[in-house]
C-alpha cells in the first residue's frame, strides 16, 4: 500500500571501536519502520560517514561530512566505549563535534556510553581517558544511557527513537491524498417554478420561485465552495439573486448545517446547506407571489 510519510535522517555518531554496534543499530532502525511506520507515518533513514558521504576536494573533511550528512540530519545518536575517535583542529574529537552541533541548532541528539569490561593492554589508554573526560562532562551536559551490549543498546534505541520521534520532532500531520473516486464535484444551476395558493380572501395567486440549486455530484465532501453569478438585465420579471449569501465561500457541504440571508429587494429567500455527498443539494431561492 502507498501513503505519504515524513523521512527522519538519523546520524550515527560514533568511533571505530563500536563497529558492531553501529551495525546493529541500522538494522534495527529499519525494523523500527516496519513496526511503526505505517502508524506514525515516520521513516527512519539511518545515516554513518562510511556509508552517506561522497568523495569531494577543496575544505576540511569535518566541514565536508557536515554539509553533506549532519547538518541535514534530524536526529544524532552518539556511541562511545574505549575510543574518542579522531581529533579535529582545536582537539575536539570528530563525533564529539558532531554532538555539539546538534544541541546547538536545537535538534535531537541521543547519547549512549558503553559499558562493557575493557581487557587492559588492549586499548588507547589516551583515547580511553578522553571518553572518561567526555562521559563526565555530559553529565552535565544532559542525560545518557549505558548499556552492556549490542542487544541492550538496540533496545534502548528503539524505545527512546520512538519517544523522540513522538515528541520531539513536531512533525505536522499527514494528510492522505484524495482519491479521484472520492472528489468532490460541485455543479451549480438555475431553476424556476411555479405553484398555486390562495389568499387569506379566497383570491387565487401563483408563487413565483427562482432557485439557485448548487448540487455536489461527486463522491467526496466539498469544502470552500465559491460561485460566481453574473446577474441578468434588471426588468420588472427579473428577480436578483440572494444578497451576501455566496459572497463568502461556503465552507463545507454538511449535512444539517442551515444559514439565513436576504435578498437585495428584501424578498424572503434561504440557503440550505444540506449535504457533501453525492446527490444532495445546497438551495437557494427568491419568492414573490403575484395574482393569477
Amino acid at each position: 500500500m502507498v501513503y505519504p510519510a515524513h523521512v527522519v535522517h538519523v546520524l550515527i555518531a560514533s568511533p571505530s571501536d563500536v563497529a558492531a554496534e553501529r551495525t546493529a543499530l541500522r538494522e534495527a532502525i529499519w525494523e523500527f519502520n516496519d513496526e511503526h511506520t505505517p502508524a506514525n507515518k515516520v521513516v527512519l533513514l539511518p545515516r554513518t560517514w562510511e556509508k552517506n558521504s561522497t568523495p569531494r576536494l577543496g575544505a576540511a573533511p569535518q566541514d565536508i561530512l557536515d554539509e553533506q550528512i549532519v547538518d541535514s540530519s534530524d536526529i544524532a545518536i552518539g556511541i562511545f566505549w574505549t575510543r574518542i575517535g579522531q581529533l579535529l583542529e582545536g582537539a575536539t574529537p570528530a563525533s564529539v563535534h558532531e554532538l555539539e552541533r546538534f544541541v546547538a541548532a536545537g535538534k535531537p541528539a541521543l547519547l549512549y556510553f558503553s559499558n562493557t569490561p575493557v581487557i587492559p593492554g588492549s586499548i588507547d589508554n589516551e583515547q580511553f581517558e578522553q571518553v572518561q573526560k567526555f562521559k563526565e562532562r555530559a553529565k552535565s551536559w544532559g542525560i545518557y544511557r549505558e548499556y552492556s551490549g549490542v542487544e541492550e543498546l538496540v533496545q534502548h534505541a528503539r524505545r527512546d527513537l520512538l519517544s523522540t520521534v513522538r515528541d520531539q520532532l513536531n512533525l505536522p500531520q499527514v494528510t492522505e491524498p484524495v482519491a479521484t473516486s472520492q472528489r468532490a464535484r460541485p455543479v451549480a444551476r438555475v431553476e424556476r417554478r411555479e405553484s398555486q395558493r390562495f389568499d387569506s380572501r379566497g383570491n387565487p395567486k401563483v408563487d413565483r420561485r427562482t432557485y439557485l440549486i448548487l448540487e455536489n455530484k461527486g463522491e467526496g465532501d466539498a469544502r470552500n465552495v465559491k460561485l460566481a453569478w453574473d446577474h441578468p438585465a434588471e426588468d420588472r420579471n427579473s428577480i436578483p439573486l440572494v444578497h451576501g449569501a455566496f459572497d463568502a465561500p461556503i465552507n463545507s457541504l454538511v449535512a444539517g448545517d442551515m444559514s439565513n440571508s436576504r435578498c437585495r429587494s428584501c424578498l424572503a429567500c434561504w440557503i440550505a446547506l444540506n449535504s457533501g455527498s453525492n446527490g444532495r443539494t445546497t438551495t437557494a431561492h427568491t419568492r414573490r407571489s403575484r395574482p393569477l
